[in-house]
């Protein structure tokens, strides 16, 4: 404990001595992850998202029917559109521990299409 104390390898743990330390004390009682159970890397993750989006036009008759089409629809549908969130580390939409861990990040989609009847 001393060599690492000494070779400022933990200059940021909290110890009785270093009050203002950033880092969890290592006690050696933990048989575990040190950091599993700690709360200070839980922040507030409240979130306003806007998940999935589907708009759709029918295009008038009186137009479509001109080019011999019975009914024309354009659509538009994309899912993890936008995220509004102050907590800016990770997706706020995370597991019971609270992290995403090494999970594919959220990708947002588009799709476009037209549909005709003729």
């Amino acid at each position: 404990w001393e060599r690492i104390r000494s070779d400022n390898y933990c200059k940021n743990l909290w110890t009785p001595e270093n009050p203002d330390g950033t880092e969890p004390a290592i006690s050696g009682l933990d048989l575990t992850d040190a950091m599993e159970y700690s709360t200070r890397h839980i922040h507030n993750a409240s979130y306003l998202r806007l998940k999935t989006l589907s708009l759709g036009y029918n295009l008038p008759k009186s137009v479509v029917n001109k080019a011999l089409i019975k009914d024309a629809r354009v659509f538009f549908s994309g899912s993890n559109l936008l995220t509004f969130s102050k907590y800016k580390d990770a997706d706020p939409e995370v597991n019971e521990y609270g992290t995403r861990g090494w999970e594919t990040p959220l990708g947002k989609t588009f799709v476009f299409g037209i549909e005709l009847k003729f």
